[in-house]
């Protein structure tokens, strides 16, 4: 299991935007020089984190997925662009 997945998983069969937010952010934390590392570093290098931290921040990338969270997105001036064919 990825230590980048949230703890709300069983969620997103029910919310395919959750899971498209869920899978981006764990496919952009597999590098060992992650981005949640440059978060948390100091700017010139990746910083350490808990297992707990990567997870309570997936929670949170996961949850602006959810339409609570793309109602926070939209407030603060975000909307999803609509995919063309």
């Amino acid at each position: 299991m990825s230590r980048h997945r949230g703890k709300n998983r069983h969620r997103l069969a029910q919310n395919p935007q959750e899971q498209v937010f869920a899978d981006n952010w764990e496919r952009w934390n597999e590098h060992p020089r992650s981005i949640l590392g440059y978060l948390v570093g100091d700017g010139n290098r990746t910083g350490h984190y808990s297992e707990e931290e990567a997870k309570t921040t997936a929670t949170v990338i996961q949850w602006l997925g959810s339409p609570v969270g793309e109602a926070f997105l939209n407030e603060c001036g975000y909307a999803r662009k609509e995919k063309t064919k």
